[in-house]
Formats: structure tokens, C-alpha cells, sequence
């Protein structure tokens, strides 16, 4: 397996790339912290209490 380029990732969405074969997502560290929060449910605890 040779050095990876970018010309070897694909393009997913905006700001997410996969390594072909490798089962490897490139994505920011804000988007996967966007993420967690946009799925999170702690805050519908606070409505019930």
C-alpha cells in the first residue's frame, strides 16, 4: 500500500471524506462534537423534573 493522497479519499457530504476500503471516515473535531450535541437528549430531563 502506497502513500494516501487526497485525490484517493471520497467525498461524502460537505467536510466528510472516506478512505476507500478502509472503513475510515475524515471528519473535523467540530462536526463530530455539532453532532453529539445535535443528538444528544440531556437537555429533555431538564422539561420533565
Amino acid at each position: 500500500m502506497g502513500r494516501l493522497t487526497s485525490s484517493d479519499l471520497v467525498k461524502v457530504a460537505p467536510g466528510l471524506k472516506v478512505i476507500p476500503g478502509a472503513n475510515t471516515l475524515l471528519v473535523s473535531l467540530n462536526k463530530i462534537v455539532n453532532w453529539s450535541r445535535a443528538g444528544s437528549i440531556w437537555p429533555v430531563t431538564f422539561g420533565l423534573a
